[in-house]
């Protein structure tokens, strides 16, 4: 393993990521064998998560590093114990390294601790890898699964890649040609194939769950809208989807089927977008940069599985929703890190290096072309003394991935909907109803849930206030088009005068012809009041 700053950074994050990756899948297993009580009732496993969706995700995000760890697994194993052999007859042999920290031949000499700490990655990467192969199956969760296989992919096939375009005809090994194009383009159309098919399977699997997240993605969109550079802060990204939600099916656009699978999320699905509504654009897209620049970074220096790693993470970040888990945002913001911190690079140094060369002029696009082209070693790193930027950019992007992670793990709070809820929902009971309407108003703003939207037309009913209890009620209509307690709200408050029972039985006919997106005793006792409504017409 190179000496250096950067290499010893990098393999203390990958022990702790295969170290809490063993621990999170070892807890999932006890609950699976029933030996510890999973997170949630509703499902066998959870790990420390609430749901199997991201805790499979979260066990995604280190498999293709564990993967790319174990490639020449049979040669640190053969090397780590003739080393030992080798340092107690003193004979002499060359000894090379894993591929994950390549090095150089050394002379004979007792176990160092680089093939030491070799051997224990590759041990705890075979059974991060082994953990993976039981849950990532059990969980359904096809988010994970297409992280896992996308981010696979990149850890294995960018290893062999370098091969296949230095490879002849004829077996040597030469630099990439125009003569041999073949065999990489016949490598790259199977994995498209493969990716394809992959993402159709998961797509027929439940169709509906998909159609509803390409709904969220649609609405939290338009939800950016009003707030597009300032946003409205993490815990209030609910109350903006619901106000979202509202406007896009009160535009008369949606389709029957968007209706049908339309929901009250508290979270978008997608972290791009969720941010976006949290902090604006700007933010955004900066954090679109910086994965594509650490998946350029470690992909062109060679480190495929950190490659795989940040590949893994902007899939999960684009189906599901990791930054609500402090867990998974100190996971992806230290894949960041390492994928930046390259082989042999010192951070040390390049701040000496920047220091040196303060005052001098670098050309942005041949800094550039060395950042994303430039494999670190102590040879690369004279010749890039004379440019500054480089190393600028490389402490940038490792400061704004750590900022970017303590800000969020502090942030991502979850806003206790329930307790305001509850509170409102008492007042209401107990006859307060203007106290329960205030507590209710506070609440949108941070739930895109109807339901607040329903209590506060029933008070408005209560208090004798028909017009503002039809325009609370019709938002909640608007809000989840799919539920039919506030038609059935609005169906009372229609017959508290005989010269609304036209718009009564409207109402009744919609709780009639609606169908419902859950089946319950609920709805059927609102259809018979329907029902009774329609024959007395």
């Amino acid at each position: 393993m190179a000496r250096g700053t950067g290499n010893i950074t990098v393999l203390a994050i990958t022990a702790v990521l295969l170290t809490a990756a063993i621990y999170e899948g070892g807890l999932g297993l006890l609950q699976l064998l029933g030996m510890e009580p999973s997170g949630n009732r509703l499902y066998p496993f959870t790990g420390t998560f609430y749901n199997p969706g991201p805790f499979a995700c979260y066990l995604a995000l280190s498999l293709p590093w564990a993967l790319y760890t174990i490639s020449n697994e049979q040669l640190v194993i053969s090397n780590f114990y003739k080393s030992l052999k080798i340092g107690n007859s003193g004979k002499s042999s060359a000894i090379s390294n894993c591929q994950l920290f390549q090095g150089t031949a050394v002379s004979p000499r007792p176990p160092h601790a680089n093939e030491i700490g070799n051997f224990i990655l590759v041990s705890l990467a075979w059974i991060v890898i082994c953990i993976d192969s039981v849950l990532l199956p059990a969980s359904m969760s096809r988010t994970a699964w297409c992280a896992a296989v996308v981010g696979s992919v990149v850890a294995l096939f960018g290893n062999r890649l370098k091969d296949v375009c230095r490879r002849r005809p004829g077996g040597n090994a030469t630099p990439p040609t125009k003569n041999s194009p073949l065999p990489l383009y016949s490598s790259l159309l199977v994995i498209i194939a493969i990716c394809s098919l992959l993402i159709v399977g998961v797509y027929r699997m439940k169709q509906g769950s998909a159609d509803g997240r390409f709904l969220m993605w649609k609405v939290a969109a338009g939800a950016v809208g009003p707030h597009p550079f300032e946003g409205v802060g993490w815990q209030n990204v609910a109350g903006a989807y619901g106000m979202a939600q509202e406007r896009y099916f009160a535009s008369g656009t949606a389709s029957p089927g968007e209706i049908l699978v339309a929901d009250a999320p508290e979270y978008v699905f997608n972290e791009y977008l969720q941010i976006a509504i949290a902090y604006g654009w700007g933010w955004s897209l900066l954090m679109i940069a910086v994965l594509i620049m650490a998946f350029v970074s470690a992909f062109r220096s060679g480190r495929y599985g950190i490659a795989g790693s940040v590949a893994a993470c902007a899939v999960v970040m684009t189906a599901s929703y990791p930054f609500q888990f402090p867990i998974s945002i100190l996971t992806i913001g230290a894949i960041c890190i390492a994928a930046f911190i390259g082989r042999g690079m010192c951070v040390c140094r390049g701040l000496s290096a920047l220091r040196a060369d303060a005052g001098q002029t670098t050309q942005a696009i041949l800094s550039a072309h060395r950042f994303f082209c430039t494999t670190w070693s102590r040879r690369d790193h004279v010749s890039l003394i004379p440019l500054p930027l480089t190393s600028a950019l490389k402490l940038f992007f490792i400061a704004f991935a750590f900022s970017a992670t303590v800000f969020l793990t502090i942030d991502c709070k979850k806003f206790d909907q329930n307790v305001l809820f509850q509170t409102g929902l008492a007042l209401h009971n107990s006859g307060q109803w203007e106290k329960s309407n205030e507590v209710m108003m506070d609440l949108l703003s941070h739930s895109s849930d109807p339901m607040p939207l329903n209590i506060i037309g029933k008070n408005y009913t209560e208090l004798n206030i028909r017009d503002s209890a039809e325009y609370y009620l019709h938002r909640s209509t608007l809000r989840c088009p799919n539920r039919l307690y506030p038609h059935y709200l609005l169906m009372k408050l229609y017959l508290r005068q005989p010269a609304d029972s036209a718009a009564a039985r409207r109402e009744a006919k919609i709780l009639l012809s609606t169908k419902e997106k859950v089946p319950s005793l609920a709805v059927e006792q609102m259809r018979k009041e329907a029902v009774k409504l329609m024959l007395k017409g």
